[in-house]
């Protein structure tokens, strides 16, 4: 988002049979979605809910990431980063953020990860465990 100067976002999606990160931003040229990229979660790894906020403490998400709307993470011009509840990023920048925690694990549960997203930066941080 910093470096194209515009809202990206990462969407979470469940979708069968593979879990998958879609990233778009946003093109104000065209009001559109853009998609920059997509990747396949490994097949023996499943996402799992994400937090509203950056959650460094324990946790127990709720796994794996069920069908529905994906979740989706948005990423903005000025650094901030938000999980909407409405599921909806905004083209331009918030004052603020939530900030997010994207849990992931392997299939079998004997490896457990989360990412933490810090609101008012952006800034992410791989930890291996919840």
């Amino acid at each position: 988002a910093l470096t194209l100067g515009r809202t990206t976002r990462v969407q979470l999606s469940p979708d069968t049979p593979a879990m998958r990160v879609l990233i778009d931003a946003w093109d104000p040229a065209t009001a559109a979605w853009v998609a920059q990229s997509q990747l396949a979660v490994p097949s023996s790894m499943r996402l799992c809910v994400p937090d509203r906020q950056f959650t460094l403490g324990t946790a127990t998400p709720a796994c794996p990431l069920t069908t529905g709307s994906p979740r989706i993470l948005c990423f903005f011009a000025n650094g901030r980063a938000d999980l909407p509840l409405d599921g909806v990023c905004p083209a331009t920048s918030p004052t603020s953020g939530s900030g997010a925690t994207i849990y992931f694990a392997t299939n079998a549960g004997d490896k457990k990860y989360r990412l933490v997203i810090w609101g008012l930066t952006g800034m992410a941080k791989l930890i291996d465990q919840w």
